[in-house]
């Protein structure tokens, strides 16, 4: 107990050390305008050319130092540490209306009030979700939150006091695998092209999402019955999810899967319909090419000028076979996909936060100096899946007494592509841990 008891000591004098650091704040001065403080004062925050805000009409800040921006061009992203008003780009659609108000719902939620609706917002990879509220009549025109915990919403319909945090369902429904053969290992089996078919619980303001195994990026799952496509072969998981109106999330649902190879992606297919015809023709270049000059260097000539042509052979494979995995570097869709104008980039930064106050990079567990890899094995921690976060943290702690740390956080670093080049817009934190650290992050 006294151990637990030092442990937060320490870490909230940690967070008050890091805290007082942050001398820079995104504030809405008296003018209407979205300025970054500091000690050298107050500086308007640009936006880029074509992504304007237009009139701010609210600001709100989270924990970690974020400001989310209301404003008639839309919802947009401030930072402390960043010069520029980034307007917030949607998945899957725009939230109806014009915004006029935000708040803070939760960890990684907002509340956004457009003059049509009242929407949940989630702010990692900005899903968003309206509430179906009866007491609500459009045009709305305020919210706000009152002392003693409901909110205070004002439409056409007169004022109105919602309990927005006691929304959202009672029980979880849950989604049932219809197809795949289930083997003693808990792994299913499918064949090759055959879809994952889902049989989902219908329950008033659910809706179901899923993403594949090493990936952030959540998509819709539709249909009775809804199916998921595999596009390879191989063992590989995919991750089944029910989000409510609020987008407050159930415990995920993993999914283990084996997919069948193909039959010409056998042993016996690779061998007999590439490696014999590729070697026949090494052979065969090598004995030309001595029998022309009949010497051995011309058949050690023959035989490199052989082994080249395979090698271009083999290149052009890769960009057409559709399971190559872009070998060595022809099918990656970094050298064939075309980034457009205001498309992210993406970087994240794995970090821990030392008692005294400093935060120090970390390489996560099965990360790697590669920006993908990295990506990769940061998914569990982001998902937090088992508990992964509080698990590195205990497992660090016992094996590098010396080195101890109090928290851990990613941030994801943002840059923008805009006719003037790449240009820096606000991180996002995809998670703190303890969730105390976050008045901490830098």
């Amino acid at each position: 107990m006294l151990c637990v008891l030092l442990a937060y000591v320490g870490l909230f004098a940690a967070a008050l050390t890091v805290a007082s650091e942050r001398s820079a704040s995104v504030e809405l001065d008296a003018r209407g305008v979205v300025v970054r403080r500091s000690e050298d004062g107050a500086h308007p925050l640009r936006a880029l050319a074509g992504r304007e805000p237009g009139e701010v009409v609210d600001l709100v800040r989270d924990e970690t130092g974020a400001a989310y921006v209301a404003a008639h061009n839309g919802l947009f992203l401030a930072s402390p540490d960043c010069e520029v008003l980034d307007r917030v780009d949607f998945d899957f659609g725009e939230p109806p209306g014009v915004p006029i108000a935000v708040a803070i719902a939760g960890e990684q939620r907002i509340w956004l009030l457009t003059d049509r609706a009242l929407c949940a917002v989630e702010t990692r990879q900005f899903l968003w979700s309206e509430l179906q509220l009866p007491s609500l009549e459009p045009p709305l025109r305020s919210l706000r939150k009152l002392d003693n915990g409901p909110y205070e919403i004002e439409s056409s319909a007169g004022v109105a006091q919602v309990d927005l945090d006691g929304l959202g369902v009672a029980h979880w429904p849950s989604a049932r695998v219809l197809n795949g053969e289930l083997r003693p290992d808990g792994v299913r089996a499918l064949a090759f092209g055959e879809k994952l078919t889902l049989e989902l619980s219908t329950v008033a303001g659910v809706r179901w999402m899923w993403r594949e195994a090493g990936r952030f990026r959540w998509l819709p799952l539709d249909g009775k019955p809804a199916h998921i496509d595999l596009p390879r072969p191989g063992r590989q998981a995919v991750s089944v999810v029910a989000l409510d109106s609020t987008l407050r999330a159930s415990p995920e649902q993993r999914i283990e899967l084996d997919v069948a190879f193909p039959p010409t992606l056998s042993k016996q297919a690779l061998v007999g319909g590439i490696a014999a015809p590729l070697l026949a023709f090494v052979l065969l270049a090598a004995t030309l090419a001595r029998r022309r000059e009949r010497t051995l260097r011309a058949g050690w000539r023959g035989l490199l000028s052989a082994l080249l042509g395979c090698l271009l052979g083999l290149q052009l494979l890769a960009a057409l076979f559709p399971h190559s995995k872009g070998w060595p570097f022809v099918g990656f869709t970094m050298y064939t996909r075309v980034s457009e104008r205001d498309s992210l980039s993406y970087r994240h930064e794995f970090l821990g936060l030392t008692p005294d106050g400093r935060w120090r990079a970390l390489t996560p567990p099965g990360g790697a100096f590669g920006k993908y890899e990295t990506e990769r094995a940061l998914q569990p921690f982001i998902h937090d899946a088992d508990g992964r976060r509080e698990r590195f943290l205990r497992e660090w702690n016992a094996s590098r007494p010396a080195e101890r740390l109090v928290g851990i956080a990613d941030l994801c670093r943002r840059r923008r592509l805009t006719p003037d080049g790449p240009v820096d817009v606000p991180r996002i934190v995809m998670f703190a841990h303890p969730p105390e650290v976050a008045h901490a992050l830098p």
